[in-house]
């Protein structure tokens, strides 16, 4: 089971850049607190919707700023699938890295993230769950995949 990180909880406000027959690309600007001693300095953020309007592609980059001034680079791309008839929420998952040069969070350097957020329909307010990847090696059997989360 993998180790729990941290919660984001952020307001969006999308801009429409561009639209072709291949897709549709958004900015997000977002503000967003991270557990309570972290905050959210600098943010740029992607959305790429697919022709359908189903499908989204996220590339996000931010700077966190920790309570004891540590920045904190954040990235990670991801896949939003679209809320439809129904639906209450669109469901977003991604695979956050962290880059730091702060020796206190060093750590974070080495791991790999995975998160999942819910947006509801109709709300700018989205909240992430992200969680640590632990490290364990698995021999599959033949012909088959194995995913852990």
């Amino acid at each position: 089971m993998p180790n729990w990180l941290y919660r984001l909880c952020c307001r969006i406000r999308p801009r429409e850049l561009a639209l072709s027959l291949k897709f549709s690309r958004f900015a997000l600007q977002a503000s967003a607190l991270v557990r309570a001693t972290m905050l959210g300095r600098a943010a740029a953020d992607w959305l790429t919707l697919s022709p359908d309007g189903r499908t989204g592609t996220l590339d996000v980059r931010c700077t966190l700023e920790t309570d004891d001034s540590a920045l904190i680079f954040m990235y990670y791309g991801g896949r939003m699938r679209r809320a439809t008839a129904g639906d209450a929420a669109h469901l977003i998952h991604v695979a956050p890295r962290f880059d730091t040069g702060d020796k206190r969070y060093d750590w974070l350097n080495a791991i790999q993230a995975i998160g999942k957020a819910a947006q509801p329909v109709g709300s700018q307010s989205l909240r992430y769950t992200f969680y640590e990847v632990e490290w364990c090696w698995i021999r599959p059997q033949r012909d088959q995949m194995v995913v852990l989360i």
